[in-house]
């Protein structure tokens, strides 16, 4: 999927598995595509690199994260790559608000995480 990140190529992605399909949205600003691309993952890892909109920059907020796991409905949801913004807003305390608003398990991605499976084979994200 190709993303909109200004005058830089990004992309996400989508990876099969007989687990179920995962979905990792890059660097990009929201746009309403992004739902239908990654209608059906089972765990949807999303950059959000600000706590609030940025108009001039193109990354998502924690307001278009909401957005996107409302429209896509995954089973979890994984948020990494935050600026500073987030870090300063206490990432796990984002994640939190969003679990809350979405009724979605809403976790903060760090380095190193890894995501049990269903038959406890480890992804590490």
């Amino acid at each position: 999927m190709k993303n909109i990140h200004g005058s830089v190529q990004t992309y996400g992605m989508r990876f099969f598995s007989s687990e179920g399909t995962i979905g990792y949205v890059g660097d990009t600003r929201f746009f309403q595509e992004l739902i239908n691309a990654y209608q059906g993952v089972k765990l949807l890892i999303i950059n959000t690199v600000t706590e609030n909109k940025m108009p001039d920059i193109y990354h998502m907020c924690v307001e278009d994260a909401i957005m996107l796991i409302n429209g896509v409905s995954p089973e979890l949801a994984i948020l990494t790559h935050f600026g500073t913004s987030m870090i300063d807003a206490h990432p796990d305390a984002m994640a939190e608000k969003i679990s809350e608003a979405t009724g979605i398990n809403t976790v903060a991605g760090r380095d190193g995480m890894v995501v049990r499976t269903q038959i406890n084979a480890d992804l590490m994200v």
